[in-house]
């Protein structure tokens, strides 16, 4: 994951980011992406990564930046696959 070691990782996601990310993530999907990529490969867990997937393709339709959406499903859907082969 880039070099980041587990410790680094939770000194990053603190209580701050956490309310932020969970407030952001109602109305922008790269927040979305964030958490799929954390829980899939970081934490391992596959329900809740399946969670923020679902979650962003539900944005899909009504995301008002049609540009952004795409390749931030693109990138979850790479990310998908990078942890498939994990």
């Amino acid at each position: 994951m880039n070099g980041a070691h587990g410790q680094e990782i939770e000194e990053l996601y603190d209580k701050t980011l956490k309310n932020y990310i969970s407030a952001s993530s109602k109305t922008q999907i790269a927040k979305r992406r964030i958490m799929y990529a954390y829980y899939l490969i970081y934490k391992q867990d596959m329900a809740a990564a399946e969670k923020e997937h679902n979650a962003a393709l539900a944005m899909k339709e009504t995301y008002p930046i049609a540009g952004e959406v795409k390749s931030e499903i693109s990138i979850i859907e790479f990310i998908r696959s990078f942890g498939a082969e994990r």
